[in-house]
């Protein structure tokens, strides 16, 4: 039967349905948005997400793991606080490597990938606002 024959009821009936089902949809998507919203970019880049991390993941796995695009998240310049903690695996060709890092206000994680496009160390490095001084 066409939509334009239905008795007034079921027509209702049918517009009703597809209003909840596009409000219910439009609630879940606040939901999901307002969580990642609440997340900030420099809660994500953490020692849990740096441990997380292992030899032959590909830059996809680790933007996984991160949660986030290799990037300055820090809404502040920021400086080294200290020397990074290096974890280099035994591998090859780190020199011609691609070096990635993602910068947060207090913490840095930085990955090597070797020329196969697999990790082939990582560091963390602590990192401190930096100071408009002679010295920074």
């Amino acid at each position: 039967m066409a939509a334009n024959n239905l008795p007034d009821a079921r027509r209702f009936r049918n517009i009703a349905f597809w209003v909840v089902i596009g409000t219910s949809a439009l609630a879940i998507g606040a939901v999901v948005a307002a969580f990642l919203w609440r997340t900030p970019p420099n809660e994500r880049i953490s020692e849990q997400a740096f441990e997380k991390l292992h030899q032959g993941m590909t830059e996809l796995d680790v933007q996984e793991v991160i949660g986030l695009p290799a990037g300055n998240y820090s809404r502040e310049p920021v400086i080294h606080a200290e020397a990074p903690r290096l974890v280099r695996y035994e591998n090859e060709a780190v020199l011609n490597s691609n070096l990635r890092t993602w910068t947060a206000r207090t913490i840095e994680i930085g990955v090597a990938f070797d020329n196969k496009g697999r990790l082939a160390e990582k560091w963390l490095c602590r990192m401190r606002p930096r100071r408009n001084t002679t010295y920074d």
